[in-house]
């Protein structure tokens, strides 16, 4: 039997978006299209500074993933 300590965990941190205007982190986005089955869209605002951006994710198809 084997015990593991705290530091055998393995930790991912969730990825976080700052902000385009004033680097503030943003956690969650506000409004998500879904524009294709390979894209989708986010509107991300600031609480900081007030600030409005988008960000587009881009998917592969299968095509690319069997390459």
């Amino acid at each position: 039997m084997q015990i593991h300590g705290k530091g055998d965990q393995k930790f991912f941190p969730r990825p976080m978006t700052e902000c385009a205007q004033c680097g503030a982190v943003i956690f969650v986005s506000s409004w998500s299209e879904y524009v294709s089955d390979h894209r989708v869209r986010d509107l991300w605002e600031c609480s900081a500074c007030g600030y409005t951006f988008e960000t587009e994710v881009v998917f592969a198809t299968r095509e690319l993933d069997a390459a």
